[in-house]
């Protein structure tokens, strides 16, 4: 088992869980064979990859549709991008964060100890305000004189400072009316791509009035998602080349590139041996390895073949069938038959 490399956190909408590195190489995708299997239609099915080495830990986008982002910055496809502890590196919903070993996850660390409650601070004693002096009594009006009672005056409340870069005596810009509410057509508005990534990637192709609309970007996400599996296809098109990765649809078809015979009876796993590995046979036809090599290869067991120099020209096959297995004598017979030289007897042996 490799050493603990430190963990992954991965977080989503569902909730969050931890993955120990423990191993060389992690895939990333939405296919579940994937290491780290990310069930969501934004993740490409081998959508990147994670090296672990003593160099650390580094995270490779392997060409997805939707890209593996840092912050707001997308990594170029096929470049290493060095993992640093506590950095979050966003794959469609999905938050994947690095810590290093020895350093504990915070669901791991030691809980803090109790705080001690302290007793809120008394609340200064407001010293009683000394009684209002009693109001003098006003002088005697004389007979013949008429009094003006003066009206109360009232005072200006305090200017407050000016926030910096407000002139004085201006209002700050959030005392003004809301504008959003009196005009709401007049305020500029931008497409921004939400998080759970239903944007379309076309639309970095078109002019920028056509990237601010969402329905266009909604739009285009339908065609992406019908091409998508295409492009995959064309990206990997070696893979429908080669025996032990095509569909089984192929399989016939390659075989018969390369003159083999596959029974229809046979299992899918047997065909498959077959043909990656003709090209060795047909170098080694002829002889008793080439057909001993062709049995092994088809049937799984290996035969021991034998000749009598008091019969030339006949060999013997001997092998042993174990129970329970679904290889028969006319497997056998018809693989001796076919590969064996044209002008040699053989011995069918078979316990």
């Amino acid at each position: 088992m490799e050493p603990d490399s430190g963990k992954l956190i991965i977080r989503s909408a569902d909730g969050e869980r931890v993955e120990i590195l423990r191993q060389r190489q992690y895939s990333i995708g939405r296919n579940p064979e994937r290491d780290l299997h990310l069930d969501s239609p934004v993740v490409s099915s081998t959508h990147g990859r994670l090296d672990v080495g003593p160099q650390g830990v580094r995270i490779i986008d392997l060409g997805s549709t939707n890209g593996t982002y840092i912050g707001e910055r997308r990594l170029a496809p096929n470049q290493p991008h060095p993992l640093v502890p506590g950095e979050e590196v966003r794959i469609g919903p999905f938050i994947l964060v690095y810590v290093p070993p020895g350093v504990a996850y915070p669901a791991e660390a030691a809980p803090l100890p109790p705080a001690e409650v302290a007793e809120p601070p008394a609340a200064p004693a407001v010293a009683a305000e000394p009684p209002a002096a009693p109001a003098e009594m006003p002088p005697p009006v004389e007979v013949g004189v008429v009094a003006s009672i003066p009206e109360e005056v009232p005072t200006a409340p305090p200017i407050e400072a000016a926030p910096s870069g407000v002139p004085p005596g201006a209002l700050p810009p959030e005392a003004l009316p809301g504008v959003a509410e009196e005009f709401p057509e007049r305020l500029p508005s931008r497409y921004v791509a939400p998080p759970h990534g239903l944007d379309s990637r076309y639309l970095r192709y078109l002019p920028a009035i056509f990237q601010e609309n969402e329905f266009l970007g909604r739009y285009l996400r339908i065609f992406e998602t019908i091409w998508e599996p295409l492009e995959w296809r064309e990206n990997h098109m070696n893979l429908y080349f080669d025996p032990r990765t095509c569909p089984p649809s192929f399989l016939p078809w390659l075989a018969s590139w390369l003159d083999v015979a596959l029974q229809p009876y046979w299992p899918e796993s047997r065909s498959r041996r077959l043909i990656a590995a003709a090209t060795e046979l047909y170098r080694w036809r002829g002889t008793a390895y080439g057909l001993s090599r062709m049995i092994e290869v088809v049937t799984g067991i290996t035969p021991k073949i034998t000749e009598d120099p008091a019969q030339p020209f006949v060999f013997r096959v001997a092998l042993t069938i174990p129970p329970g297995s679904d290889i028969d004598a006319r497997l056998i017979d018809d693989l001796v038959r076919t590969h064996k030289p044209a002008h040699a007897g053989y011995i069918l042996d078979i316990r």
